[in-house]
């Protein structure tokens, strides 16, 4: 409110006051802002926010301090009529309000015949077009209200203005409020004319006011050109200008002031703060000036430095004047420019010719018959020896380069062709030895006459550094020359020739080149023609590369001998680097290597005898274990037919030994080959679907009898779901998960086992599970718990000796974790017991369950449907001992067999007899398991599963390819034969 006239300290005097009064804004639509108690209560409801547009009341017609009726809420009023405008107020106050009449019947029936003959145009109407039109539409545009009147007010717009139109009675409509804005519009004629619209709507109701402002818009747009054209004088010239309220001391800007002075816009200062914007030293002669043209109208002109709200500092001159009427100033203005550049220029001028008389050069300038008309200090301390102080002030009898007869004139000749010119003299300095110096001299011309400009300058330090450079030069010169290798800078041209601009003398020690060699075949080809034929392509293709990527270029080429037969190694290494004239150039050397790839070739040969040496023993240790996994396979298998008859207890005691020992072999077997592949790198893990509960399962199982032998309790928990697959080695994961399990069981007798997995969360696409196992057994002394994860050791001899074994078991476990990624940790004690525990992250596998998943899943239950005793197995097995103990446990199953004694056999039976599966030794005469099973494969579909005494990570890729679907590992696991049997007969 006290933006509006209302000052709030008498809000409630007005309120209270018995008088009618209420306040509306300066401009259309006039919006009532304001009513006060006694309106509200004599009107009959609240007018705030209503327009006197929208309520039909012209205000065209009052003045200020007259008193206007017209009439609300169909009653008719009396008001006093101000309107308040200046100091940024604008608005009318209707005070004194009076109630003529409380008769409810309108004075007229309509306002509309009030606006009939109004100068502006009245429309009421809807949406974008008026129902009615006032007769001035005809006067203004030239249409009869009946042509404008329902057609949609954009047609009549300029199609420049057509979509800010729209866009602004959009806007008015939207917020059912009144606003003002001015377009063209197309008169009857054809011309355009602008019109000043005052548009309100109120429940989408549209009342408008449109005024005639062609004329005053001309002239505002001639005023915009004309304050533009000021603008940009301004700008030119880096003033604007000012004016000072005298009432208030109180400054007015224009916008290049505030430009100056880096102040925001509208910021107001007093004359008194516009002083203190000088630096300290300026603030007296401007409050002066200031001073004078305040109290007696006199016009200054005056320069000061000012500091802007940046803390720059800029020079400004200041020019008042003052505008008097009957000698009383009535008026003081003027303009404020920015002068820093000129007076930068003066104080360099000054600084400039400071300068030129404190040069340590000296400086003289002569006129043509040699006469000095100006010197600075240091050439007047300058003369020709001492005594002669007095000598005439020329410069042909002074500069001892000029006292030669002819000599002044002669060089006044070459001037004139070459305009400057330097050589070298003499100068003597009182008390001193005379310097040598070098002499400038230039033709100039100064007021259309011509002058000789000399500028001498002390070279001996030059000359001291010069000799200094040379003595540098010729050591480097001596050291590049007595190095092993040769330095050199090697150019490629705009032309893409390449030259070597400097190589050191060692060029004949590495290449065998002399120096007039190197220059008669033009440097580049002389190196070329001596490098080995096999090694020039990749010489020049490294350049050529180098010179592509400006990258550094490193090469290694063979030098041969001048008769051809022999030849050294030599290692070229140098970095490019563009020049500016487009060339490339690389600086380098070259030294011989020749020893060091002599070295290298014994150290190849070394390798490559250790790996044939290596190569080797892996050979031995697959022959020999294969040649004792047969024989292994016999006992095995034997014991394990044996074990199913009815026994007396002596002998089954013995036989379960033997089987003991017969495993606890296989194992020993098994980990050294485990251990060659690892040390080797020939450990490949798999990536299959698999569940961890299920694999965590299937090992405890298989180790049940174990446990039960060693008289130990052994318990699996499972913390978490895990009822989802995972992607990973089962084979691998087994294996660290048995060899902790029978360490657990073997340092254990009558305790406990336990095995715990944990169920981690999900992060990133993996799943996180931990494991340990847990035992009740000997424990494990400190100072062994790092040692033992080492290769064959154990906690002493006597353990060997005692439980058995290799020592390899942990070792292998731990780098295959290594492999996957994890570590494995021990917490023991002696007499304790032991846990290890690691962690695993696996990728998660696709939620659909693939063929390869159902194929590892062997804890498959047999197809009940499926009669066991009508399956026919072919056994392809060329060793009988193996073939015998085979048959026996296939009779055992109640199975039917065939046995063959090599692959060609195996083809002819599978061609002439049905067989349910196939059991095929990989390795047999005439026609190996691989082969015979790809030929089966292509005249039948019968299930063919691989017995082999090599491990599967070693073959598995032919016997993917070859087409087996299945493999058993000998010595045969009984129980694993007969799964792997049933699990094909239930897929296929």
């Amino acid at each position: 409110m006290e933006n509006r006239g209302i000052h709030s300290t008498f809000k409630k005097i007005i309120d209270a006051s018995s008088d009618l009064i209420f306040m509306a804004d300066g401009e259309t639509p006039f919006t009532i802002f304001y009513v006060n108690a006694a309106f509200k209560e004599a009107v009959g409801y609240n007018l705030e926010k209503e327009s006197l547009l929208g309520l039909g009341v012209d205000i065209t017609s009052f003045e200020n301090n007259d008193r206007v009726t017209f009439q609300l809420n169909e009653r008719l009023f009396s008001f006093e009529f101000e309107r308040n405008k200046g100091l940024g107020e604008n608005y009318l106050l209707f005070h004194k309000g009076k109630k003529i009449s409380s008769s409810p019947e309108p004075i007229n029936a309509s306002p509309l015949p009030l606006f009939e003959n109004s100068l502006d145009i009245f429309g009421i109407g809807e949406g974008t077009s008026f129902h009615w039109v006032s007769n001035s539409i005809t006067n203004l545009l030239g249409y009869l209200p009946s042509e404008f009147a329902n057609t949609s007010l954009i047609l009549f717009v300029h199609p420049q203005d057509r979509e800010p139109f729209r866009t602004a009675l959009q806007e008015v409509k939207l917020q059912n409020g009144a606003t003002s804005f001015s377009f063209r519009f197309k008169s009857k004629s054809g011309a355009y004319k602008w019109l000043q619209w005052n548009v309100s709507y109120k429940q989408d109701k549209l009342h408008a006011v449109g005024r005639d402002i062609d004329n005053l818009k001309s002239q505002q747009l001639a005023l915009d050109s004309q304050n533009q054209l000021f603008k940009m004088g301004e700008l030119a010239a880096k003033f604007g200008v000012w004016e000072v309220d005298l009432l208030t001391y109180r400054t007015f800007w224009s916008q290049e002031i505030y430009d100056i002075y880096d102040f925001p816009t509208g910021n107001r200062y007093d004359i008194f703060e516009w002083i203190q914007l000088c630096v300290p030293e300026c603030r007296t002669k401007l409050k002066a000036a200031f001073g004078e043209l305040l109290e007696s109208g006199k016009s200054f002109e005056t320069k000061v430095q000012i500091s802007t709200q940046d803390n720059n500092f800029k020079w400004v001159k200041i020019i008042g004047k003052g505008e008097t009427e009957n000698g009383v100033l009535k008026k003081a203005f003027g303009t404020l420019q920015d002068i820093t550049q000129e007076e930068e220029v003066m104080v360099n001028l000054g600084l400039f010719k400071e300068i030129f008389n404190l040069t340590p050069d000296a400086v003289q300038v002569a006129e043509l018959d040699g006469n000095i008309i100006f010197q600075n200090e240091e050439a007047k301390e300058r003369i020709l020896k001492e005594g002669e102080e007095k000598s005439p002030m020329n410069l042909r009898v002074l500069e001892p380069a000029f006292r030669k007869p002819g000599s002044w004139e002669k060089h006044l000749e070459n001037l004139r062709k070459q305009k400057s010119l330097l050589s070298l003299s003499e100068h003597h300095i009182i008390g001193k030895e005379s310097v040598p110096v070098e002499l400038n001299t230039k033709l100039v011309k100064l007021g259309g006459k011509e002058y000789v400009l000399a500028m001498s300058r002390d070279i001996s330090d030059r000359i001291m550094l010069e000799a200094s450079l040379k003595e540098s030069h010729q050591f480097l010169q001596r050291v590049t020359d007595q190095m092993p290798g040769v330095l050199y800078q090697l150019v490629c041209g705009e032309d893409g020739k390449l030259q070597f601009p400097y190589i050191s003398s060692g060029i004949n020690r590495i290449f065998g080149i002399s120096e007039e060699e190197f220059d008669q075949h033009g440097g580049f080809e002389a190196v070329l023609n001596r490098i080995h034929p096999k090694d020039v392509e990749e010489f020049v293709e490294g350049i050529l590369q180098s010179a592509q990527s400006f990258k550094p270029w490193h090469g290694q080429f063979r030098i041969l001998s001048e008769n051809g037969e022999n030849y050294k190694w030599v290692q070229a290494s140098s970095i490019p680097e563009k020049l500016s004239n487009g060339e490339i150039t690389w600086y380098g050397y070259f030294t011989d290597i020749t020893e060091i790839k002599q070295t290298e070739s014994k150290l190849e040969q070394a390798k490559s005898a250790a790996e044939q040496a290596s190569k080797t023993k892996s050979e031995f240790l697959s022959m020999i274990s294969h040649e004792i996994r047969t024989p292994l396979n016999a006992i095995s298998g034997s014991v394990y037919s044996l074990l199913q008859e009815n026994l007396p207890n002596g002998l089954e005691s013995s036989l379960k030994t033997i089987n003991f020992a017969t495993e606890n072999l296989i194992t020993i077997i098994n980990d050294l080959l485990d251990f060659q592949k690892i040390e080797f790198g020939k450990i490949k893990l798999e990536s299959a679907p698999i569940k961890i509960q299920n694999l965590v399962e299937m090992v405890v199982n298989g180790l049940s009898f174990h446990a039960t032998d060693t008289g130990n309790e052994l318990n699996m928990s499972f913390i978490g779901n895990m009822d989802f697959e995972v992607m990973g080695d089962k084979v691998r994961i087994g294996q660290i998960l048995n060899n902790l399990l029978t360490n657990a069981l073997k340092f254990t007798k009558k305790g406990q086992v336990d095995v715990n997995v944990g169920f981690a969360g999900f992060r990133d696409g993996r799943a996180d599970f931990n494991f340990e196992v847990v035992d009740t057994g000997v424990g494990i002394p400190q100072e062994f718990h790092s040692k033992i994860f080492d290769d064959f050791e154990q906690v002493s001899s006597s353990f060997s000796r005692k439980y058995g074994g290799t020592g390899l078991g942990l070792s292998i476990t731990k780098k295959l974790l290594d492999k996957m990624g994890s570590q494995i940790h021990l917490d023991s004690k002696v007499g304790e017991g032991s846990r290890f525990y690691f962690m695993l992250s696996l990728p998660l596998a696709n939620n659909h369950e693939t063929k390869k998943d159902s194929e590892m899943d062997q804890s498959a239950e047999f197809n009940p449907n499926i009669p066991s005793q009508k399956l026919e197995i072919l056994v392809a097995e060329d060793n009988e001992v193996n073939a015998l103990v085979l048959g026996k446990i296939i009779k055992k199953w109640g199975y039917q067999f065939d046995r063959v004694s090599n692959g060609l056999e195996a083809v002819d039976a599978v061609g002439k007899k049905h067989y349910d599966i196939v059991l095929m030794d990989i390795q047999m005469p005439v026609m190996n398991g691989f082969l015979a099973t790809e030929t089966i494969k292509s005249i039948s579909s019968v299930p063919v599963i691989a017995l082999t005494a090599a491990n599967r990570t070693e073959i598995q890729d032919q016997i993917a390819m070859n087409g087996f679907d299945g493999f058993v590992s000998k010595p045969i696991n009984a129980k694993a034969l007969l799964t792997e049997i049933k699990h094909l007969i239930r897929v296929n």
